[in-house]
């Protein structure tokens, strides 16, 4: 068997980015959710709350829903180019 040369997955870059923005997005909006549990902010929200708070409470989900589709179709792309690169054949781990 001859060794093959490595070559980076031309998908990897825009894998990770749109794991980490849906991930830091997640976080962010449990972080509000949770923050707007707790009872005793409650009269500190009326007076001001952070912008980020207020656009995650706005469009925080479908903010997610769209990370997630681009995740989805990122994640698609990345095993697809995968296997047109190593010619159908599965890959070795």
């Amino acid at each position: 068997m001859v060794p093959r040369t490595w070559r980076a997955n031309p998908w990897s870059v825009p894998l990770v980015l749109a794991g980490l923005a849906f991930t830091l997005t997640a976080c962010a909006y449990a972080v509000m959710a949770v923050q707007k549990l707790a009872a005793g902010r409650a009269a500190q929200e009326a007076e001001s709350s952070p912008w980020l708070i207020e656009f995650l409470d706005r469009s925080g989900a479908r903010l997610m829903l769209a990370e997630l589709v681009v995740l989805a179709i990122v994640v698609v792309a990345a095993m697809t180019s995968e296997r047109w690169r190593n010619g159908g054949r599965e890959t070795e781990c």
